[in-house]
C-alpha cells in the first residue's frame, strides 16, 4: 500500500454528498413540478367531466391528432374553436385508441366551456392513469427520502469510522458478494451495521467503472474492500479507485497494481 496517507469518500460509486443532492432534487424541484402537473391534469379531468354533466354538441373547428405511444397509451393534442372561443386541449389514456372520431362539445351553462366527447368518455381511464402516476412519485420521492434521511447518515458513518486516525492501519478483505449483476459491473454485500446486517449494494448503471470483484473456480464472487483496523463496515473498492481521495493518478495506478496482486493472491487461497 501507499506510504502517502489516503481517504474514502465513497463507498464503490456512491458518495454521500452525491447521494444527497440527488436526493434534494428529486424532493424540491422535481416533487414540486411532478405535484404541479399532477394538480393540473387532474383539474382538466374535472373540468372535463362538469362539462360531461351538460355537454351539447357543438358544430366546432377540431384541428390536432392523437398518436398511441409504446402501444399503450393514446395522447391527443387538439384545438378546438368555436365562435369566438378557442381551447387548447391536450388529453392522454391508456389504450391503442385505433381510429378516433371525436366531436366538439360544450358546457349548455357556459359555451366557452369546450372539450372532446372523447375526453369526457375517458374521464375514469384518465383518472385511473392519475392516480398511477401518483403512485409511482410518491414511491420515488419517499424513496429520495429514505436515502436523504436514512442511506446517506448510515454511509456518512461508515466512512467517518474507517477514516479516523484509531482506523488505521486499514486491511484488505475479499468480502462475499451476495450477488452480482449488469455483466459483473455491479455487486451486492452485507455487513453489520448498528448492530443489524445491512446490504450494501454498487450500482455503477452505465459507467465505464465496476465493482473490484473476482471469481475463485467454485464460482463464489469476492469483492475487495478496506476494513478499519480491529474489525468494522468494509469499504467496497470500485476498479477506477474513484472513491479514493488524497492520491493522484500515479500513486492510484500503484495502488491499483497492488490491489490486483492482493486479489489473485486471495482468489488462489479462496
Amino acid at each position: 500500500m501507499p506510504v502517502k496517507p489516503f481517504k474514502m469518500r465513497g463507498i464503490g460509486p456512491h458518495r454521500p454528498i452525491i447521494m444527497a443532492l440527488v436526493a434534494l432534487l428529486l424532493i424540491l424541484p422535481v416533487g414540486a413540478i411532478f405535484v404541479a402537473w399532477q394538480s393540473h391534469v387532474a383539474a382538466e379531468i374535472y373540468q372535463d367531466y362538469q362539462i360531461g354533466q351538460h355537454a351539447v354538441p357543438v358544430n366546432a373547428r377540431i384541428d390536432g391528432e392523437c398518436s398511441t405511444r409504446k402501444s399503450i397509451f393514446t395522447s391527443c393534442k387538439t384545438t378546438i374553436t368555436y365562435r369566438d372561443h378557442t381551447v387548447k386541449k391536450s388529453f392522454s389514456f391508456f389504450g391503442t385508441g385505433g381510429d378516433i372520431y371525436a366531436r366538439a362539445v360544450a358546457d349548455a351553462n357556459d359555451p366557452s366551456r369546450l372539450t372532446l366527447d372523447v375526453a369526457v368518455e375517458k374521464v375514469g381511464n384518465r383518472s385511473m392513469g392519475v392516480l398511477l402516476f401518483g403512485g409511482l412519485g410518491l414511491l420515488m420521492i419517499g424513496a429520495a427520502f429514505y436515502v436523504a434521511l436514512v442511506r446517506v447518515p448510515r454511509y456518512r458513518r461508515i466512512l467517518a469510522a474507517i477514516n479516523c486516525p484509531e482506523a488505521q492501519p486499514w486491511q484488505l478483505a475479499a468480502v462475499p458478494c451476495l450477488s452480482t449483476g449488469n455483466a459483473g459491473k455491479d455487486a451486492v454485500y452485507q455487513a453489520e451495521i448498528d448492530g443489524k446486517t445491512h446490504k450494501i449494494g454498487l450500482s455503477f448503471g452505465k459507467q465505464e467503472n465496476r465493482a473490484w470483484t473476482f471469481q475463485t473456480p467454485s464460482g463464489q464472487h469476492y469483492l475487495l474492500a478496506f476494513v478499519p483496523n480491529g474489525g468494522g463496515v468494509p469499504v467496497a473498492l470500485d476498479r477506477k479507485l474513484l472513491a479514493v481521495a488524497g492520491l493522484n493518478k500515479e500513486e492510484k495506478s500503484k495502488l491499483a497494481a497492488e490491489l490486483k496482486r492482493a486479489a489473485a493472491a486471495a482468489k488462489a487461497e479462496c
